[in-house]
């Protein structure tokens, strides 16, 4: 029924209702969304279903390992598992303190090195630029098992130019594998675990910057180092924090490195990957050892809580190119 009003017509409730809802258009993005949504929905639960089976295996007691009847959630409800698994991983003791600072050491100076390099990279042409971009790209496709034999033997005797066996009555140079040294450059040097990752985001996301604000800073009277420290630095903080929250969570799980030139350092995951109670069932120690790794990976959980807002946005950012 229409009602001519100041030469409208007006619309009943149940015409405007089927005006907007009984379309194609309204049928086809409907449809859209919810295809949508149950692909991100099954995504999630393939994502998130090992961390709830370890989560549900952490409190499970014994009886419930064998018992038909228990898939998630136990009959028998216990922490006695996990704070023996807190203890033994010693995640609140020396094991994971030291795993926070050399985490964190380590993150910070490879995110510095991969800064500078993502810079120069982005903002200067020089003779060979794409060659050692290639080179960053081809370091961050090798595997690091195929060169951590190699490291070993060389940070186990260390002797630049024979300066120590020459200096005295040594047989053999430093050995500095019981050090935090030989990750701390290999991040200065640009060469630590997924480093060519960080300079790729950082040459993205400079690449894709203005280039009149490094112009702005030079009519001024800068130079190429305090145009990058005061213009450019403070712009890529967020990706910066990307790159240092992607090489915390990759050192503090690390079980490469640390069982071969950090071998007589504490090592976190380490003492996880190796926690059981020292049972014959080896379906138990499964169970117990994933409740280890659980422990330890709880605090970056919490840090990409944290930390989410930079991570998106930093993500985001590095697919910006530019001139």
């Amino acid at each position: 029924m229409e009602n001519i009003a100041n030469g409208a017509p007006t619309l009943t409730r149940w015409e405007r209702f089927k005006s907007k809802y009984f379309t194609k258009h309204f049928a086809s993005k409907f449809l859209t969304n919810l295809l949508l949504y149950l692909l991100l929905f099954g995504l999630a639960y393939v994502v998130l279903f090992p961390l709830i089976m370890r989560v549900s295996n952490a409190v499970k007691g014994y009886e419930d390992v064998y018992n038909a009847n228990v898939y998630i959630i136990p009959q028998n409800f216990t922490l006695q598992y996990v704070k023996e698994a807190l203890v033994r991983v010693d995640l609140l003791g020396k094991t994971g303190w030291f795993a926070l600072w050399y985490s964190a050491l380590i993150s910070i100076l490879q995110v510095a090195s991969a800064t500078l390099a993502g810079y120069g990279f982005a903002r200067f042409k020089f003779p060979g630029n794409k060659l050692l971009f290639a080179c960053v790209l081809f370091v961050l496709i090798v595997p690091p098992t195929t060169i951590t034999t190699t490291l070993y033997e060389f940070f186990l005797d260390v002797d630049p130019w024979g300066m120590v066996t020459a200096s005295g009555e040594r047989m053999s140079g430093w050995n500095l594998c019981a050090t935090v040294i030989p990750q701390s450059l290999m991040a200065i040097g640009c060469v630590g675990y997924k480093n060519g990752l960080y300079i790729y985001l950082m040459r993205q996301y400079f690449k894709g910057m203005p280039g009149v604000l490094e112009e702005a800073a030079y009519i001024d009277g800068a130079k190429p180092f305090k145009a990058f420290f005061r213009v450019m630095l403070p712009s890529a903080f967020t990706m910066m924090v990307t790159c240092f929250l992607f090489g915390f969570c990759w050192q503090w799980t690390d079980d490469i490195y640390t069982t071969t030139i950090a071998i007589d350092l504490p090592s976190l995951m380490t003492k996880a990957l190796n926690y059981n109670n020292g049972s014959s069932d080896a379906l138990w120690n499964s169970i117990q050892q994933q409740t280890g790794v659980l422990i330890a990976v709880i605090p970056l959980i919490l840090l990409f809580i944290v930390c989410q807002r930079f991570f998106v946005e930093g993500i985001e950012r590095s697919g910006i190119t530019g001139t």
